[in-house]
């Protein structure tokens, strides 16, 4: 497992480009043309699924002070993404969804932890760290674009990394987003067995 560790003597962390919005006005155009041509449905909209801070941080960090340098540089990295694709796709073609894994291992503290990838837990509530990101980035999103979210135990090899015991914490981390967001959700999307 590779792990990686912000320079000592640096406390800030800046992504210049995570791609994600010339990706989706790349795809845009395929999906307009495919539209054009009868392919898709008039009326469907164009969905661009968003990963949250941890997914790219919390497996390959191993100290708090790495994991908050480099969350909080993506953090704002996404917040850039997101303003990308609110200026290139069409506000009415558009649906935005929140992928959210990472979170949700962190949030359940099932017996699991002690097993690579997951055995490093970032210190702090995992719940207000997901609030926080929740907070910060859907009240940029107007509310004549659809959001929706889903939470993600993963997929490997097509079955979730872990199980769920319950939907608690997924129900949980539903009611903090709809409470943090600002704005309205449109669907939610939690994982069974």
């Amino acid at each position: 497992m590779c792990r990686f560790r912000v320079r000592d003597g640096d406390e800030k962390l800046k992504f210049d480009n995570l791609h994600y919005g010339e990706f989706a006005r790349e795809s845009y155009e395929t999906f307009r043309k495919l539209r054009a041509e009868g392919v898709i449905p008039k009326g469907v909209r164009f969905q661009v699924s968003l990963p949250f801070p941890e997914d790219f941080t919390r497996w390959c960090t191993g100290t708090d002070r790495d994991f908050s340098i480099m969350t909080a540089g993506v953090e704002d990295a996404l917040v850039v993404e997101l303003d990308k694709l609110l200026k290139t796709i069409p506000h009415e073609d558009l649906a935005i969804q929140y992928d959210v894994c990472w979170e949700v291992f962190a949030c359940d503290r099932n017996d699991f932890m002690g097993r690579e990838p997951l055995a490093w837990r970032a210190s702090g509530d995992p719940f207000e760290r997901f609030g926080r990101y929740i907070a910060r980035l859907s009240p940029r999103i107007p509310e004549t674009i659809p959001l929706g979210m889903h939470l993600c135990y993963g997929d490997l090899e097509h079955t979730h990394l872990i199980e769920p015991r319950d939907l608690g914490i997924c129900v949980r981390m539903a009611n903090i987003a709809v409470a943090k967001a600002g704005r309205r959700f449109d669907f939610i999307h939690m994982p069974v067995p």
